[in-house]
């Protein structure tokens, strides 16, 4: 019975070891390997910034620090997380506007089903007034020079998910 005790002490002590490392390591990599992580957000920001440049975008900082940057029209938005820039949210709001109640429930119910048919695409209702309709993919990028190669399929994953919401309106 000792023996056995021993042996799930000896297990438990080496979870709590694994789940150590692990969060020093995540942290690390966070915070760019010993950067503040505000050093770290401005790092890819400048990257994230210059690839749309190249691109043909023209990007600015907005008002929050956040960058934006127009396609079709619209104005998207890449915002960093300031406690982890490994987090991106690519946003685009205000899709739609919610004039009624039968806006409301019919827009619930198109979000619903593009949400349930598009991989990695956030689509939500706001809760202000007037409630509005957002677009979002929320993503890790650990290095920061992969954004160029995931920029056009999160644009094109965005528009399957606002298709996807118009036809099921």
């Amino acid at each position: 019975m000792t023996t056995n005790k021993n042996i799930l002490k000896s297990i438990i002590l080496c979870l709590v070891s694994a789940v150590i490392m692990t969060s020093c390591l995540t942290t690390g990599t966070s915070s760019g390997g010993g950067r503040s992580a505000s050093a770290d957000a401005a790092r890819r920001q400048n990257i994230y910034m210059e690839f749309l440049r190249q691109e043909g975008y023209q990007p600015t900082i907005d008002e929050d620090g956040d960058i934006a940057f127009r396609r079709e029209g619209r104005t998207y938005y890449i915002i960093i997380s300031k406690n982890d820039p490994t987090l991106i949210y690519f946003t685009l709001f205000g899709l739609r506007t919610v004039s009624s109640e039968s806006d409301r429930v019919r827009f619930a119910n198109a979000v619903g089903v593009a949400n349930r048919r598009v991989k990695v695409a956030k689509m939500y209702l706001t809760s202000g007034n007037p409630q509005r309709v957002n677009l979002s993919i929320e993503a890790f990028i650990e290095n920061p020079n992969d954004f160029g190669v995931l920029f056009n399929r999160y644009l094109g994953t965005m528009d399957l998910s606002e298709q996807r919401f118009r036809e099921a309106l």
